[in-house]
């Protein structure tokens, strides 16, 4: 058993397939009910699996909760990896559009894992949130070099960040009203950016 409460790691392709299973059963379930509020039985029960089943991977909801939140690293990683080379390609009169990057990325993995806002709110202090501040920091020290007061960076990694998941979490479903949202989200942060800019 692992610190992070994960027993086995699968070595399987057929152990992969459950692990698999009970994130993506855990993602319904955490969005559904919460985290606070889901168990395991009922995430074994979405994955198809009886309760022994998902012990012999995990120990508990939270590690795997935990798990779910490390596999939004790579999407996310991707995501602000695209928006640097746009910056590093255009420069800053491409904030807009890399931040419109940023914003879908976000949009696209909380679409495709409805869990994302859960899962990242009962783990308040997971290491994605600080993966995903300092890729942030990263992305608009690409924009602004001169500001090299890492705190500043930090901080308005962080704004973006939250106000981007806070506004994101209450964006339409689908179609052009939620397309409509996340224009929007750009319209408010594009001039937040270009104040720290100038």
């Amino acid at each position: 058993m692992t610190d992070s409460g994960k027993r086995a790691t699968p070595r399987q392709a057929r152990s992969e397939q459950t692990v698999q299973s009970i994130l993506d059963a855990a993602d319904t379930v955490f969005h559904e009910h919460g985290v606070g509020s889901a168990t395991t039985t009922m995430i074994a029960k979405e994955a198809g699996l009886s309760i022994g089943a998902l012990y012999r991977f995990f120990d508990d909801k939270t590690a795997i909760a935990v798990a779910l939140a490390d596999s939004f690293a790579e999407p996310l990683a991707d995501t602000v990896v695209a928006a640097e080379m746009l910056i590093a390609e255009k420069g800053t009169e491409a904030i807009a559009e890399s931040l419109a990057m940023v914003v879908d990325g976000i949009a696209d993995l909380a679409k495709k894992r409805p869990g994302y806002f859960e899962v990242m709110r009962h783990l308040r202090d997971h290491q994605l949130r600080e993966i995903q501040i300092e890729m942030l920091a990263r992305w608009f020290t690409m924009m602004s070099p001169r500001t090299v007061d890492l705190a500043a960076r930090r901080r308005i990694a962080l704004t973006v960040s939250e106000v981007t998941r806070a506004l994101l979490e209450r964006a339409p479903a689908k179609g052009k009203a939620r397309q409509d949202h996340l224009d929007e989200i750009g319209k408010l942060l594009v001039p937040y950016l270009e104040l720290h800019l100038s």
